[in-house]
């Protein structure tokens, strides 16, 4: 799992392509439905709160495919940004999205 230091710009951006993503249905939101998508091989990059319990972070492991793993921000802001309550995790579901989102954070 990579630890992610970004910029003010940098969150900026990718805040927004994620809330892009879940707006256009392309991200799995909360420990459940993230599982999903990596037992179904769908999700291509996964995020983790900072806060999220080490269970958790086990489980998805256990059920892990060929996504990217990213360690970022809390669970409160994970949930906001996709318009929601809290969040552990966050799956993004699209190709497109994820090379966005990957040109942001290298």
């Amino acid at each position: 799992m990579i630890d992610l230091l970004l910029t003010a710009e940098q969150e900026k951006k990718l805040s927004s392509y994620l809330g892009l993503a879940q707006k256009a249905g392309k991200i799995a939101a909360g420990d459940t439905p993230v599982i999903e998508a990596l037992k179904k091989n769908k999700a291509k990059a996964v995020f983790v709160a900072n806060d999220t319990a080490a269970g958790v972070i086990n489980e998805l492991y256990n059920n892990s495919s060929d996504a990217q793993y990213f360690r970022w921000n809390t669970k409160s802001e994970l949930g906001r940004i996709v318009g929601k309550s809290p969040r552990g995790c966050l799956a993004v579901l699209d190709e497109g999205f994820y090379q966005a989102i990957l040109k942001i954070i290298e």
